[in-house]
């Protein structure tokens, strides 16, 4: 009986392990590059991003940021991590401009814009 204990035991304190070792981004760190990056690139200062927290940092991993620009709408930026270290590629893939979001392009159409690497 006690080692059956002892090797729950010891498998949950493995599995633990594994969970308490996985990295996650500098999301702060993404958002301040990508909003530096964006304002450049479309010639402005305004645009402020927020991404998802408590992403997992690993190669091949993606998921969606959302770009403001006070008064003119949204953008959708979508990237992708190219290694476990915090390096990405990033995508403007979708624009909402306007007061009632519309999406710019054709219904059901993706607008790209700026990419870049952080």
């Amino acid at each position: 009986m006690r080692s059956r204990f002892v090797r729950a035991a010891v498998l949950l304190s493995v599995a633990f392990a594994a969970v308490a070792c996985s990295k996650t981004l500098d999301v702060g760190g993404l958002e301040t590059q990508l909003e530096s990056q964006l304002n450049t690139k479309l010639k402005t200062t305004d645009i402020t991003v927020d991404c998802p927290s408590d992403i997992k940092a690993e190669a091949g991993g993606e998921f969606d940021c959302t770009g403001t620009v006070p008064g003119s709408g949204t953008m959708t930026v979508h990237v992708t991590q190219t290694d476990s270290d915090g390096h990405v590629t990033w995508e403007v893939t979708a624009v909402a401009t306007g007061p009632a979001g519309g999406t710019s392009g054709p219904t059901g159409a993706t607008a790209s814009g700026p990419t870049g690497t952080t």
